[in-house]
């Protein structure tokens, strides 16, 4: 069984921290309670359980009106295939150089002092930086860079699983995060950051384990005010605020980035147009969106007009 639960783990990695939490429970608690762990009990959600069901990792090993519970359906070959995907995960990470691409802030027009301080940080100083401003500014775009790292993750504040930042992090140990709305977090996940901004440590106790582990990790955080963090939060970024593209930098920039990605110099103005005419927005990731949908200016226009009725 442990070949089919493996390429379950490659598919779904998150579920690797899950069912080593399974398995601690039913080492511990499984002697006095044969009927198995509820999902509360190993921190996980109820839809993850039944995932595993799903995929024959575990079965219900009681139901009731008021109880459903599981268990593993075979719990040293859920350990053999945990292990032989955490060897695979090293060897990967290993194999996997952290290589800052040259031209990685090119499609930034200006700003050069930011694309410095960025540089430093992700060489190895570790210093963490709080984008504020909106859609439409050179803080997009940063991000828009940022995205094509090597060993990077995008997490939206606002919609972390009740597993929090902790579980995330350990799952994927990322050496760069890019934390959009870092002002609509939880209260415990501000804690998590704020070890992770500090010490690089971040750490799990369940049933009187502690999973621990240091990271390299730097943080980009995204908001669109500091409103609502913490202030120990804040004071561990440095705050960098960004006012919005004027008509002429958007054009310039919207530009530069789409002829970067292929697309036809006379479209690509096209689109940047449009997208500030008609749209009434001037935010890169529009325009990005557009350029997948529309090949050429007639093909704009149509796809402008559409996306404006729905407006």
């Amino acid at each position: 069984m442990s070949a089919p639960m493996l390429d379950f783990l490659l598919r779904n990695p998150r579920f690797a921290l899950v069912l080593e939490r399974i398995l601690a429970w039913e080492s511990e608690h499984i002697a006095d309670l044969p009927l198995g762990w509820e999902p509360l009990d190993v921190g996980a959600p109820r839809k993850d359980a039944e995932t595993l069901v799903y995929e024959g990792v575990a079965k219900v090993s009681m139901h009731s009106t008021h109880f459903l519970h599981f268990r593993l359906v075979d719990p040293e070959a859920t350990k053999k295939a945990l292990a032989e995907f955490r060897e695979q995960e090293r060897r990967a990470e290993e194999e996997e150089k952290f290589v800052i691409p040259a031209d990685i802030f090119d499609d930034v027009v200006g700003h050069d002092e930011v694309k410095k301080l960025f540089l430093k940080a992700l060489g190895g100083e570790r210093v963490h930086f709080l984008l504020l401003g909106p859609p439409s500014s050179a803080k997009t775009l940063f991000l828009l860079c940022l995205e094509r790292l090597p060993k990077t993750r995008y997490i939206l504040g606002s919609r972390m699983s009740k597993a929090g930042l902790t579980d995330y992090l350990i799952t994927y140990k990322p050496r760069v995060v890019m934390l959009d709305e870092v002002d609509k977090m939880d209260a415990a996940d501000y804690g998590v950051l704020l070890s992770l901004c500090e010490t690089g440590r971040v750490t799990e106790m369940l049933y009187g384990r502690v999973r621990q582990v240091t990271l390299d990790t730097v943080v980009f955080g995204c908001a669109n005010r500091t409103k609502g963090i913490p202030p120990e939060v804040l004071s561990r970024f440095e705050v960098l605020r960004f006012k919005d593209y004027s008509p002429e930098e958007f054009l310039d920039v919207v530009t530069n980035v789409l002829v970067r990605r292929g697309v036809d110099r006379t479209v690509a103005v096209h689109i940047a147009t449009e997208t500030m005419r008609i749209l009434g927005t001037r935010d890169p990731r529009e325009a990005i969106r557009i350029s997948k949908l529309a090949k050429s200016v007639k093909e704009v226009d149509e796809v402008v007009s559409w996306l404006r009725k729905y407006r």
